[in-house]
């Protein structure tokens, strides 16, 4: 088997209708979020500036260090490999869903072959914490 004849449908079996009213409600919960950010950035506005503290090389160093790494985080360290699996997945979904919009919409024709196959990988890898999370704080485990 060719590696490049490796792909999938996207929406396979979904009929139309459906497509439209997933863009419709997709549409709805962004304005929903805008909305919300909106009224928090309000609310920010209205109290006191903070003093901006370090040069701008330092405020980036934290951010990767408490954003991405999340250094905090990995006081326990049970704790630490459990939320940093359930961040990078939710990148990984993030990532996932791009590619399939992209297809979706006829951009590019990028998901097929190694490609596809690796990003499978990671999304079976992502259901994989799915799953973890829900055994490990379900109470029917």
């Amino acid at each position: 088997m060719n590696p490049n004849d490796v792909t999938r449908e996207i929406f396979w079996n979904v009929p139309p209708w459906a497509r439209v009213l997933m863009y419709l409600l997709a549409t709805v919960a962004a304005g929903l979020f805008a909305y919300g950010v909106g009224r928090r950035i309000g609310r920010w506005r209205t109290g006191r500036p903070s003093p901006v503290e370090g040069t701008l090389a330092a405020r980036l160093g934290q951010l990767l260090r408490q954003g991405v790494v999340q250094v905090r985080v990995w006081r326990s360290a049970l704790a630490g490999a459990s939320h940093l699996m359930i961040f990078w997945a939710m990148i990984v979904l993030t990532i996932a869903t791009t590619i399939v919009a992209i297809e979706d919409h006829r951009i590019a024709h990028i998901f097929y072959g190694n490609f596809y196959l690796v990003v499978s990988l990671a999304e079976i890898g992502r259901a994989s914490v799915g799953k973890e999370c829900r055994s490990r704080w379900s109470p029917y485990h």
